[in-house]
């Protein structure tokens, strides 16, 4: 089924996340089936979620929220639709129990009316974060990648994600958190 929407006249909103509405296949949103935390599962497993914006946005944090263990590191970016990487967050240190962490992005501005896929990779399988899970079908529009810490500057490698549950990070379009 080929990527496709159409503008709402909704403005972007604050931030970009999995669970947001700017991201592809609203059934993500609306099939979860457990919400909580879950640790990250492989180490050095990039995943992707395709998203659009109506109009264009300047994007200057991302963020993260942790779950009760953190350890390792995690890199944060923005992708095109073809697997080109515009900016990350590169490799950050993970810290602070059940809090939401925020890393600095450079300023970037994405056109409106373009694909663009949010990622996110961690170097080891044991950082916990605030997640929701979905069933083996909800994960459709969602890629990733494996060998991939810290983001590489092209992820076209990248394949259909086979794992179920969602970390819940983004980027925002403030610095205030």
């Amino acid at each position: 089924m080929p990527l496709s929407w159409t503008r709402s006249g909704r403005p972007v909103p604050p931030t970009i996340h999995p669970l947001s509405p700017e991201v592809y296949d609203g059934q993500w949103r609306q099939g979860t089936n457990n919400q909580g935390a879950a640790t990250f599962g492989t180490a050095n497993r990039a995943i992707f979620f395709p998203f659009y914006l109506t109009e264009a946005a300047t994007f200057v944090r991302a963020f993260v929220v942790n779950g009760a263990t953190q350890s390792g590191n995690i890199d944060i970016g923005i992708y095109d639709a073809n697997g080109i990487r515009l900016v990350s967050t590169g490799g950050t240190a993970l810290s602070g129990a059940t809090t939401t962490q925020s890393f600095t992005l450079s300023s970037t501005t994405l056109a409106g009316m373009t694909l663009y896929y949010l990622a996110m990779v961690v170097d080891n399988p044991s950082a916990i974060f605030a997640a929701a899970a979905f069933g083996s079908t909800r994960n459709l529009g969602s890629l990733m990648r494996t060998s991939s810490y810290p983001l590489p500057v092209d992820a076209s490698s990248w394949v259909v994600n086979t794992f179920n549950t969602i970390p819940f990070f983004g980027i925002a379009r403030t610095t205030a958190f």
